[in-house]
């Protein structure tokens, strides 16, 4: 049997990745959500769960073994290098579990949906940016996560790719601003892909 292509999808905190992985899904391909995955190996991970302490301290998790997602955020968000090592932390283990996933599919195409995607080091045979204005993102981020404020959205969307080089280093971009049709770029790109 051929090998699945791996279809990265990336963007921005409140582009709307999640809903064009979701019609990806509903058209037949095999949904991988990253960052979803990555809550919970970040929960239930013992190694990785020691190893996050050791780098941001004992209130990454609560007094229930919960992870404290604002904390770390509030860590995380204000400093590049923790940062970077807490995603030195967990990518490499969220990679392990994706290529357990992708040697169980049996679909065409994998589709793998995350915040953080580059072309040359996620594995993928194509990426495609979910692109939106900087207000669209902030008032989708608003909506779903009423505990935010708009300084912190701000705060994520400066740490994370421009959308200008995000469209630059992707095969396909997908414009989800409430003007453009979400359905007919996916199907467009899954007709495209389909030929190849």
């Amino acid at each position: 049997m051929q090998r699945a292509k791996i279809i990265g999808v990336t963007g921005n905190i409140g582009s709307g990745k999640s809903i064009v992985s979701k019609l990806f899904e509903v058209a037949g391909c095999l949904l991988y959500n990253s960052d979803k995955e990555a809550k919970n190996i970040i929960q239930h991970n013992d190694k990785l769960k020691s190893e996050i302490i050791s780098l941001l301290g004992s209130e990454s998790y609560d007094k229930e073994g919960n992870y404290n997602t604002g904390f770390v955020a509030s860590k995380v968000f204000v400093n590049d290098e923790l940062l970077k090592s807490l995603n030195n932390l967990v990518h490499p283990v969220v990679d392990e579990h994706f290529k357990l996933f992708c040697n169980q599919a049996g679909s065409r195409f994998i589709i793998k949906e995350s915040a953080l995607l580059a072309k040359n080091d996620c594995g993928c045979d194509y990426l495609i940016f979910v692109s939106a204005s900087k207000n669209l993102k902030v008032k989708r981020t608003l909506k779903r996560d009423p505990n935010r404020t708009e300084e912190e959205v701000l705060a994520i969307l400066d740490k994370q790719i421009d959308d200008g080089k995000g469209c630059l280093s992707a095969d396909f971009v997908i414009i989800n601003d409430d003007n453009e049709s979400v359905i007919e770029q996916v199907e467009e790109i899954l007709e495209i892909l389909s030929l190849e």
